[in-house]
């Protein structure tokens, strides 16, 4: 989970009971559309659209739609990981030539 994720995940959870003095109970983080957009730093229309393709787990209650933190932190952690510098088969750029020795 990406430390903005985590950090406002924190800020928001809440303690629901404790067990004989166990570890305390909490509930799942649960966002809105808006703070989705803000977090992935993207439109709202973006996050209707993920959540359409199924990209995140949702609930309603009542008229609001609340998103689950950990599947937009699922979505996050499954997206590839970003290659800079390899030349060869992109866009047709053809591979650096060896030095000549």
């Amino acid at each position: 989970m990406g430390p903005r994720i985590s950090s406002y995940i924190g800020l928001r959870s809440r303690e629901l009971a404790r067990n004989n003095g166990d570890d305390p109970i909490m509930l799942e983080q649960l966002l809105s559309p808006r703070q989705v957009a803000e977090l992935e730093a993207c439109s709202l229309t973006t996050v209707y659209k993920r959540l359409t393709d199924g990209e995140y787990d949702a609930v309603k209650d009542g008229n609001r739609t609340l998103i689950s933190a950990a599947s937009v932190a699922r979505r996050r952690e499954s997206l590839p990981k970003a290659q800079y510098g390899i030349r060869a088969g992109i866009k047709g750029i053809p591979p650096k030539a060896e030095a000549a020795a």
